[in-house]
């Protein structure tokens, strides 16, 4: 039978046994013996598996690189589906044949895969029924050493030294030089304390360079690293980075960094090493000629055991190359105009550099002497303390700097060096028999440190680590988590402070810092300070006293502390920090509480306002309407009794007021006061419909005449001024000295009359009337009668020119002159008292203080400037961050010198050397100052650069939703494009550059309002910008339907009413 197309089958045949066979052409026969069939039963279970024919996939593997053997390889055949799955896997034969059999029939992907090279893959091999399918083409398994990746060694940036090596490198006894990948690295780093390369501290990346038939690496090695002493030393060391064993090695040798240098040449390269180590050694030095004019590179230096010699290159390194293992004695001589020297037992190991073999050969001619002054530049050191150094000699200075150093004729460096000092360093050329003068040197001392740990004591919530350590606004820092701080900074008496907002400060005076020493730890232990609860108290209503009213700090019911307001209903209370309810009572008013009051230390909660409302209050409220002009609806004032309101944008205003009768009156400025009279207020009720219709007022004038008393001004060219406060305008008078201003706004006028040479005239308390010019106005000015002040001006000493002295005259008015070429000047000013100065860049600054000039007469004051000897110079740029200031106004001051920068903020100080604190102030800026300051002779020190922030201040205020569902701390506060958010209780503060500002409060869903003109003066605090947001209308809608009966759905009257007025009505529309 033949199975269906699930492969089931069924055969019916008589009862017996039998063997049951499945065979289909291509696959492999199955058979099942023994299988009995019993009369009516169903003999089941009887299921085969046919299995395909196979075939075989043959093919070769090569091996391209690497030390591998081919037999090693693994060779699978995979089925790849969603899977991949590995059939069978081989290895080849010695010549890398391989053959896979037993495969069903199928397609194959066939994946060759050994250690160390890149895996290959042939992928769709078909395999068919007794045939062996052969891959044509050789499997290549390439050597992975062609695709590595050498290591990413990168250069450290921002380095201000360097140095050249030309070196060669052993690696196991083998020259290893660059490869044809060019992947073969050598690369310099810095060491740490321990003598461990820093792997993140690259200092240099060497090219190999091509030299008589072999090479060196060529390499740039880059530092930091600025000795204090002759003796202090970085040291770097070397890796290589071999690419066929992918692995990066430490060399063996290490060096010092020394700025400016070279060490090796290409003929000698310095030798490093890696890994095993070659069986002969080097020995490396250099040769250093003392006096005379001998040349370096002449000497020979030479192995006396062998007979070895070189000469050393221009820096005097020398390089004896591949020495046998041993000792031996090593001679550097010159000529017989030098010394000869030899150091003996100079040990060669073998793979090791034998450095410091240094020779010193002094010249044998006549010799000359070095004199000059050594000058300490702070600190507790003593000159007499302080090591001259030159041709391998020293002296110290006596008691007043000056020593004077015998040397060999010739070229030498001359050191100055003290401990816990920098050094300092000079070249000198130096005669046979001559005296080489004013070598002067100048030594700074090393920084000191002061150290301690800060403690905050209480339940304060500061963060110790926001804590400021100051010794001067130049010397601070922040503690650590732990509390300990560290504070750098130049020797001297220091007064160090703790400082942290919500805490009391703490100091500590006179603490002396050494030079390069730890003070005895300075500590500090910090206490919080209280915070305050600030607000206002507003009575609504009644004849209350605001004084009379309690108001209360309360943690949930239990009072802690109450005060009582002040006159002007502001309030104070000074409390330990935490969260407080604060609860205002009064008799005769409802009491009012305002809920979770947080207070901090040392910070104010300001703006919690609390209105207490009078028991017997009513309101009234209207509407009004300008009627033209160009006036702002929300600046009318609304009075009644003592109470005066402002209305919104639509015109809508409400006033709450004790019960009783008024007149309500509407003013604004420009426009004519309207009043109604007689409105009842009854208790708890509103007062509806109030409204004011204001007409703007006709405009009026002003005339008059002007009179010029003296002098030769222009009666056209004077400034006639006219302002209530409010509203200013401004005219000249005609040829004929009248003159007129129309369109003025009724009201009363200050009328100001000025021209420049003469003295203002005012008049004030003008009335302007309606529709009517204000005549006979007239003014007189009187000449001014100014004296004059000259003198002459002498420079004693130095090369300056008289002409380009500065002559600054300070009064009431500021006046500025240069003398001419014989160093006289002349000026006019006004009478008063004046201070003179007069400056020029080199010299010392001169000046006459309290100077008279009368009118009409001549004041002489003359000065003689001193030049500043070896004066050097202070130079920098002053930066304003902002603000309205000037920057030529800014004061930069050293010792007794005070400048101004010009336009560009560039600013030079003349000044003697010395070390100087410099400051740069400017009136509503924070001052700057840098200390420390070091001016050499003749000299300029640069770089000495200030930036001055401006003083900020603040706007503060409450705002309050009079009715509606809005969140208050949504409400958005906005001046000058900064914008916050009140606090859960209405409380906002903005901080803002001084100025003037329009301040605005919105609420989605609520009218805006704008308080105009708010004033922001630096370091202070603007109060009461407060705000009451009213929320926009809303409706009332829904259906009416008549139920029966013959009446027209249009004629139903809707009436809405509150507290039983008849606020607005309508009728429905046809559907109801």
């Amino acid at each position: 039978v033949n199975p269906d197309s699930d492969g089931n089958y069924v055969i019916v045949i008589a009862p017996g046994t039998y063997d049951v066979t499945a065979d289909l052409e291509s696959y492999t026969d199955s058979t099942i013996t023994n299988v009995e069939v019993v009369q009516g039963q169903a003999t089941t279970g009887i299921d085969f598996t046919l299995y395909s024919e196979t075939g075989s996939i043959a093919g070769t593997v090569a091996l391209l690189g690497g030390y591998w053997n081919v037999q090693n390889v693994e060779v699978s055949a995979e089925l790849v589906s969603k899977d991949t799955i590995v059939v069978k896997t081989v290895h080849p034969d010695e010549n890398g044949n391989f053959i896979i059999d037993d495969l069903l029939p199928n397609f194959y992907n066939v994946h060759s895969y050994l250690e160390n090279y890149i895996d290959s893959t042939v992928v769709g091999v078909e395999v068919q029924v007794d045939s062996i399918t052969t891959i044509e083409d050789t499997i290549i398994l390439e050597y992975e050493q062609y695709y590595h990746e050498p290591p990413n060694w990168v250069v450290i940036p921002g380095t201000q030294y360097n140095m050249v090596m030309m070196a060669s490198v052993l690696f196991n006894a083998v020259e290893f030089t660059q490869n044809a990948d060019s992947t073969n690295i050598l690369a310099a780093f810095a060491l740490d304390e321990y003598g461990n390369m820093i792997e993140d501290s690259c200092r240099g990346l060497a090219v190999w360079q091509t030299y008589d038939n072999s090479g060196f690496w060529y390499m740039t090695i880059v530092s930091n690293f600025e000795p204090s002493t002759p003796w202090d030393e970085e040291l770097i060391g070397f890796k290589i980075y071999d690419n066929e064993t992918n692995s990066a090695y430490d060399c063996n040798e290490t060096i010092k960094f020394v700025a400016n240098s070279t060490i090796g040449n290409p003929a000698y390269p310095y030798p490093l090493t890696a890994g095993e180590l070659p069986n002969f050694g080097w020995i490396v030095g250099y040769v250093n000629l003392i006096g005379g004019y001998g040349n370096v590179e002449d000497v020979v230096v030479i192995d006396s055991v062998s007979g070895t010699w070189v000469h050393p290159d221009s820096t005097g390194y020398y390089l004896l190359a591949e020495m046998d293992p041993g000792m031996y004695s090593i001679t550097a001589y010159l000529d017989s105009t030098y010394t000869t020297q030899s150091i003996d037992n100079v040990e060669v190991l073998p793979g090791v550099v034998t450095t410091g073999v240094d020779f010193t050969l002094y010249y044998l001619g006549g010799t000359g002497w070095i004199e000059g002054t050594v000058t300490l530049l702070g600190g507790s050191g003593n000159v007499e303390d302080v090591k001259i150094y030159a041709a391998g000699d020293s002296v110290s200075p006596d008691t007043s700097g000056y020593y004077i150093i015998e040397v060999p004729e010739g070229n030498h460096k001359v050191v100055a060096y003290l401990d816990h000092y920098y050094c300092d360093e000079q070249n000198v050329n130096v005669l046979a028999g001559q005296t080489v003068s004013n070598v002067d040197f100048f030594l700074t001392p090393m920084d000191g440190k002061i150290a301690g740990t800060v403690t905050l004591s209480g339940n304060g919530t500061g963060n110790v680590v926001d804590v400021i350590v100051s010794a001067g606004m130049n010397y601070t820092t922040h503690p650590d988590t732990s509390g300990n701080y560290e504070l750098i900074l130049p020797p001297g008496y220091y007064n160090v402070s703790a400082s942290l907002n919500g805490y009391y400060s703490a100091l500590t005076q006179n603490i002396y810092v050494k030079e390069d020493s730890t003070t005895q730890p300075i500590d500090f232990v910090l206490d919080p300070k209280p915070g305050w609860i600030q607000g206002k108290i507003i009575l609504v209503g009644g004849t209350g006293n605001v004084t009379d009213v309690a108001v209360s700090a309360m943690i949930d019911t239990v009072v802690i502390q109450t005060v009582f307001p002040a006159p002007d209903g502001n309030y104070s209370i000074e409390i330990e920090p935490g969260l407080y309810n604060v609860k205002a009572e009064l008799e005769n008013y409802t009491p009012d509480t305002l809920y979770a009051i947080q207070v901090i230390q040392n910070t104010a909660n300001t703006g919690n306002v609390i209105y207490l409302c009078h028991q017997d209050i009513g309101t009234i409220q209207g509407t009004v309407t300008l009627a033209g002009g160009t006036g702002n609806v929300e600046d009318v004032e609304v009075t009644a009794g003592a109470i005066t309101v402002h209305p919104n944008s639509d015109g809508y205003y409400i006033i709450g007021i004790i019960s009783g009768t008024y007149d309500v009156t509407a003013s604004l400025y420009g426009y004519h006061d309207s009043t109604n009279v007689d409105i009842t207020v009854i208790p708890n009720q509103d007062t509806l419909g109030v409204d004011f219709d204001l007409i703007p007022m006709t405009p009026g004038g002003i005339s008059g005449k002007v009179t010029l008393l003296g002098g030769e001004g222009n009666v056209q060219d004077v400034q006639i001024t006219a302002t209530d406060g409010i509203s200013t305008y401004y005219a000249n008078p005609i040829s004929d000295s009248t003159y007129s201003i129309t369109g003025m706004t009724p009201s009363t006028y200050i009328v100001t009359a000025t021209l420049n040479g003469y003295y203002p005239d005012i008049v004030e308390n003008v009335v302007v009337f309606e529709d009517s010019i204000t005549t006979g106005i007239d003014l007189t000015l009187e000449y001014i009668i100014t004296g004059t002040i000259q003198g002459t001006v002498t420079l004693s000493g130095g090369t300056g020119n008289v002409q380009e002295v500065l002559i600054t005259i300070e009064g009431e008015t500021t006046y500025t002159v240069n003398p001419d070429s014989n160093g006289f000047y002349s000026i006019e000013v006004l009478p008063g008292t004046y201070d003179i100065t007069a400056q020029l860049t080199g010299y010392w600054d001169a000046t006459t203080s309290g100077v008279i000039v009368y009118e009409n007469q001549i004041t002489t004051v003359n000065f003689t400037l001193e030049y500043i000897e070896n004066a050097g110079t202070i130079e920098g740029y002053v930066n304003l961050a902002g603000g309205a200031g000037n920057v030529q106004d800014v004061e930069v001051t050293a010792d007794a010198q005070t400048v101004h920068p010009d336009a560009n903020g560039h600013y030079v100080i003349t000044i003697a050397p010395g070390t100087y604190i410099v400051n740069a102030c400017l009136t509503n800026y924070q001052d700057s100052i840098i200390v420390s300051v070091v001016v050499y002779p003749d000299s300029a020190t640069t770089d000495v650069n200030f930036t001055l922030y401006p003083l900020h201040g603040t706007i503060q205020g409450t705002v309050v939703l009079a009715g509606g569902s809005g969140n208050i701390q949504n409400v958005e506060i906005t001046a000058a494009g900064q914008t916050v958010h009140p606090d859960i209780n209405g409380d906002y503060q903005l901080s803002l550059l001084p100025g003037t500002y329009d301040v605005i409060a919105h609420l989605d869903h609520y009218q805006d309002s704008t308080i105009v003109g708010v004033v922001v003066y630096p370091n202070q605090i603007t109060t009461d910008i407060d705000f009451l947001l009213y929320p926009n209308n809303g409706f009332v809608q829904g259906v009416v339907n008549l139920l029966n009966g013959t009446g027209n759905i249009q004629d139903v009257k809707i009436e809405v009413l509150l507290n039983s007025v008849v606020i607005d009505s309508t009728n429905p529309d046809t559907s109801g």
